[in-house]
């Protein structure tokens, strides 16, 4: 079974598993800073939808690189380092290989100054394999200005789905991504393209997977 920890994901099984709404199907859209993402609450998964982040600017490659802990050679030839914009936006780092992003060690403040001129906080470094053996892609989320990493990250995830598709990358509609290994927090998810019939335009981008409860505890004031 899939696994997600993904904040907005998270809250809302973790709301509905205490009213009991989890015993049938359940549509919800939540009201986000982002806008409104609607999200089909299910018995066995959540699917939360989002609009397709668009392709802008792209940093440059080599002190994108360096910035990680990395080598030029470590990216993958012929994709741009390429801010995507969505709700929320992300720089997307496409590397050749799991072991590249094992070996990422942030330099917070050159990345930090890769990062300001395009108007985000973090990097989504992503390789085309995973630990498991069905997994298509494995990515880490960099964030110079907080805890350094996030485990599992929504958002972010249908950034890439969006950069893949934009890219020629998707052999279909799904994508199955791994997340949080490295932190010893392992997700994973499971994205889906939604492709207008017509044109082939990516309309919207789903990403499903379950949520575990980690902690539990009592606020009094």
């Amino acid at each position: 079974m899939a696994k997600v920890q993904n904040d907005t994901m998270d809250k809302l099984v973790a709301l509905c598993k205490g009213r009991g709404y989890v015993s049938a199907d359940r549509n919800k859209t939540p009201n986000m800073p982002i806008g409104v993402l609607p999200v089909d609450i299910r018995p066995d998964r959540v699917i939360m939808t989002q609009p397709p982040a668009v392709p802008d600017t792209c940093a440059d490659a080599g002190t994108t690189a360096q910035a990680l802990g990395l080598q030029a050679s470590d990216l993958r030839e012929g994709l741009p380092c390429q801010l995507m914009r969505g709700g929320v936006s992300f720089l997307m780092v496409p590397v050749r290989e799991l072991a590249a992003l094992r070996r990422i060690n942030m330099d917070r403040p050159a990345l930090k100054a890769v990062l300001a001129p395009l108007g985000v906080s973090a990097a989504y470094v992503f390789a085309p394999e995973g630990v498991a053996p069905e997994t298509d892609v494995h990515a880490r989320l960099i964030d110079p200005d907080n805890a350094g990493e996030d485990p599992f990250t929504g958002s972010a995830a249908g950034c890439m789905a969006s950069y893949m598709h934009a890219h020629g990358l998707c052999s279909g509609t799904r994508i199955r991504l791994e997340q949080g290994h490295i932190l010893d927090r392992p997700g994973t998810g499971e994205l889906e393209l939604i492709l207008a019939s017509d044109s082939g335009k990516l309309d919207a981008v789903r990403l499903g997977g379950t949520a575990v409860s980690s902690a539990s505890g009592t606020l009094r004031w």
